[in-house]
């Protein structure tokens, strides 16, 4: 069983990115079975000296590795830690650069649903060309149906057992809106028993759909909405 300290760096490994304290707070309870309370403090106690942390910190040297970003926002300084991989070096598809890691924003538990599903779709994304084409290809080579009738016209671009995925804005423009269109799809599926999970693989900033956007729209009415969202947003080098 990791300490408190341990777990808050899991759960930035997994969730990626910019996190506030209630996030790594929920991620870290579900896991763990609400066996830690504070995380504020344990949070603060992370941030070495050398940027401005405590120096009543109990946490040990080797595990003070999160920077405060803003007041309550905490990102993982990743080559700190000693469990954190190296970064990979991009790699190149055609025009497109990407770095392999996708950043998540986890929406009603969407990971811990997924089982074991979540490292599936996630070595998918990793063996595919960034593109649309190129990422549905790889679901269809690891035996996900694509292009799946499931509400009237609409086809999701894959579904397995539950779990239903679209790509947007990777390589190409999406329509306008479609954001919008595919978060109320997801409702709809949900809601007629045909969703467990959804899926949203896009970039991390700018396009017609980013992973920000969504975070945004979370921010404003996230708390009435229903659907268990795991959103995979990829950096691609023409966006940073």
């Amino acid at each position: 069983m990791p300490n408190q300290y341990e777990a808050i760096i899991e759960a930035f490994e997994v969730l990626g990115g910019v996190r506030t304290i209630e996030e790594i707070k929920n991620w870290v309870s579900r896991k763990y079975e609400n066996r830690w309370k504070d995380f504020g403090t344990a949070m603060a106690d992370m941030v070495p000296l050398s940027l401005g942390g405590n120096h009543s910190s109990s946490a040990p040297d080797r595990l003070r590795v999160l920077e405060r970003v803003s007041k309550g926002k905490y990102s993982l300084l990743s080559q700190a830690y000693c469990k954190v991989p190296p970064k990979e070096k991009p790699v190149s598809h055609g025009t497109i650069t990407i770095h392999r890691e996708p950043t998540l924003y986890e929406v009603n538990s969407a990971i811990p649903l997924l089982g074991k599903a979540y490292n599936n779709i996630k070595q998918i994304i990793n063996n595919a060309e960034i593109t649309h084409d190129g990422i549905l290809r790889s679901f269809k080579e690891a035996g996900w149906p694509t292009e799946v009738s499931l509400l009237g016209s609409y086809r999701c671009d894959a579904h397995k057992d539950g779990v239903v995925v679209e790509v947007e804005s990777v390589d190409k423009s999406s329509v306008i809106d479609v954001l919008h269109r595919d978060l109320f799809r997801f409702l709809m599926l949900q809601r007629m028993g045909k969703l467990k999970v959804a899926i949203l693989i896009t970039r991390v900033s700018g396009g017609e759909v980013s992973l920000d956007k969504v975070r945004k729209d979370m921010e404003l009415f996230g708390k009435h909405y229903e659907p268990p969202l795991l959103v995979l947003g990829i950096p691609l080098e023409k966006d940073m």
